[in-house]
């Protein structure tokens, strides 16, 4: 189980070096925050840069931590969450410099610990992306996106089994409205 970390480590020392790779120089940079939320208790924080044919996103996926204090000490728990995914976006069209419509993909991963348990959780995914963007002015917009891919998770148990699982999310519930600041 220890190399697990390193592997996580490795894997996100490549995804930076490659988005730093494509970071192209030639045209003017653009920057821009969003917020956004796909369910009333959940948010996203992602921050983008790169040019007007390329954008390169970086976003908070989960970061939270709960306690349950239950009377029952058999459903005590503490729990971590942290995710982060990197990708790119590609402004396809204009329309009337209002509107605009995108596409790209974005990987990424989340951890998740359950203290009480001793478990980790692990899970690797990677999503195409669809979106479109109102534009207000030149600074503030509102938006949808639709972020369906694969994943993969595993995790072991203090017996030491391995349980993985992977799939394909596809619900409408990946939805999300994004509000957006460019600078």
């Amino acid at each position: 189980m220890s190399r697990i970390p390193t592997i996580v480590s490795k894997f996100l020392l490549f995804l930076t070096f490659t988005m730093m790779f494509f970071v192209s120089t030639g045209q003017d940079k653009m920057y821009e925050v969003n917020i956004g939320t796909s369910t009333l208790d959940a948010f996203s924080l992602r921050y983008k840069f790169g040019n007007e044919n390329r954008l390169f996103r970086i976003s908070t996926t989960h970061l939270s931590y709960q306690r349950n204090d239950m009377t029952d000490p058999e459903e005590r728990d503490k729990f971590m969450n942290v995710g982060i995914m990197l990708g790119m976006e590609f402004p396809k069209w204009t329309v009337r410099r209002t509107v605009e419509y995108y596409y790209g993909f974005e990987f990424g991963g989340e951890f998740s610990r359950s203290f009480e348990v001793d478990i980790n959780y692990y899970t690797f995914r990677a999503n195409p992306i669809l979106g479109v963007s109102y534009y207000f002015n030149k600074v503030l917009k509102l938006g949808v996106e639709i972020s369906h891919g694969f994943y993969y998770q595993f995790h072991d148990t203090p017996g030491g089994i391995t349980h993985k699982n992977y799939g394909l999310n596809i619900s409408n519930g990946l939805a999300e409205i994004q509000l957006g600041f460019r600078f």
